[in-house]
């Protein structure tokens, strides 16, 4: 900030190591002419460590309690070894027309987060997560490939559940709630009604919740007040820090929809290795909250921007001239939550430009 003296002692230096190593097959096996079988399975470790080489403090560092399971407060290590699987189901109607099922189980690691020894706090992790994933769907090629037309659906369910917040230092503080749960479908189409048109429209909508009726995550606020709109029941902690219960909420960043449509016209000159073109691309994102617990200011709907594309390609290259966010439409993106620092972070404003690429495939 203008008019802010440097603070010495606002650094550390850390020496972070990710380490993983897995072992995994996967085989397919046709059961008919027209069903396949395909399973895998992986085994997967994950490592992680942090150590403390410099901080300005260091001796008031060295008197913090350490993180459960975390070594030292300078030196953490954390690791775990999970099993993955994946099996699905692929029946193929005709040529045209494809049915699949599918079961997976995914895993992420134990995090560290070391900024906290920037105010000669503990690191603060979070434990390895898995994820159990449902999905079926149809898969379709129509009109002579004219039209592309894929419909899913899809269900899972996240055990020990990875969640970020902060602290009243402003420091990301990592913790797992106990289980969470989305399930949506996605539809894609894409369609060459003709020559020369394409024409893309993809959708998805989206429902996620947190499940866990005693997990917390501390609230931004100033001067002994909560500096939002809380929506969440709140607790007041003898520390003074404010702490909602975000049992039920939807997981930070899932939008509730999001809707992509674009599409290009080429127009064809000369001995038709050169063309114009234009093209324009649409999106549309629905509820999204940026923080663990429901707020008014901290949530957007309805965010939408718009972008064109005219130029000339010709071989490999292209020139042409765009433009982004056409209608200069103001979107809440993403948001700053602290104690000391409450800001929201938007998108750019209208940029028009010229481009130049090429391809070397």
């Amino acid at each position: 900030m203008l008019g802010t003296a440097p603070n010495p002692k606002n650094f550390v230096l850390l020496h972070d190591i990710n380490t993983s190593y897995a072992g995994f097959g996967q085989a397919s096996y046709d059961l008919t002419d027209a069903l396949t079988l395909t399973g895998g399975v992986r085994v997967t470790h994950d490592a992680k460590s942090t150590d403390l080489l410099l901080h300005p403090n260091f001796a008031v560092l060295g008197g913090a309690s350490s993180s459960s399971g975390c070594g030292t407060a300078t030196y953490c290590h954390l690791a775990d070894t999970k099993p993955s699987f994946d099996a699905s189901l692929l029946y193929k109607v005709d040529p045209s027309v494809s049915l699949y099922a599918r079961v997976a189980r995914g895993f992420r690691g134990p995090t560290i987060q070391g900024r906290s020894a920037v105010f000669a706090t503990a690191y603060s992790t979070a434990n390895s997560e898995t994820n159990t994933s449902y999905e079926a769907g149809v898969k379709t090629s129509l009109l002579d490939n004219k039209v592309l037309f894929n419909l899913s659906g899809f269900y899972y369910v996240v055990d020990h559940l990875q969640i970020n917040g902060n602290d009243s230092n402003g420091n990301g503080v990592l913790f797992n709630a106990n289980k969470g749960k989305g399930y949506g479908l996605e539809a894609e189409l894409d369609a060459h009604p003709v020559k020369n048109f394409t024409f893309n429209v993809g959708f998805s909508w989206l429902h996620t919740q947190i499940e866990d009726r005693n997990v917390l995550t501390q609230v931004g606020s100033a001067n002994g007040v909560p500096a939002e709109t809380v929506l969440n029941p709140l607790v007041h902690a003898a520390n003074g820090n404010y702490y909602a219960q975000i049992n039920g909420n939807p997981f930070p960043n899932a939008p509730r929809y999001n809707i992509d449509i674009s599409g290009r016209y080429d127009l064809p000159i000369g001995d038709g290795d050169s063309r114009l073109f234009v093209s324009s691309d649409f999106n549309m994102q629905g509820k999204t909250s940026y923080v663990p617990y429901a707020t008014v200011e901290y949530t957007s709907d309805g965010n939408y921007e718009l972008g064109a594309k005219a130029g000339y390609a010709f071989r490999k290259y292209e020139l042409a001239v765009f433009v982004r966010n056409l209608t200069n439409t103001k979107n809440l993106i993403d948001v700053i939550d602290t104690s000391n620092y409450r800001a929201g972070i938007y998108n750019d404003p209208r940029v028009v430009g010229v481009s130049f690429s090429g391809s070397f495939r």
